[in-house]
């Protein structure tokens, strides 16, 4: 998703973003464990910046991550009508 560019005050997390996911979608970083969820996007639509709310059990490394690339998940959206009612 982008870059870790520094912690707030409240403890949130700031990426510089790259892919602008949707609000609430779940991050993570280099190893694939889960460090919170998008809080807020802020900026311009030209270098856009997310608010990540941290998980409880990551607050105490908030500061490690800073200067690392942060991460979401891509799910393929399936096509089609879905079941037809009475089926």
């Amino acid at each position: 998703m982008g870059k870790v560019v520094r912690v707030t005050k409240s403890g949130r997390l700031i990426v510089e973003a790259e892919i602008v996911p949707q609000l609430y979608t779940e991050v993570y970083d280099d190893k694939l464990t889960m460090i919170g969820r998008v809080y807020d996007i802020m900026g311009s639509v030209s270098s856009p910046y997310v608010s990540i709310e941290p998980i409880h059990e990551h607050r105490v490394k908030l500061k490690k991550l800073i200067g690392r690339y942060t991460y979401i998940r891509a799910f393929a959206k399936i096509k089609g009508k879905g079941r037809k009612r009475g089926s």
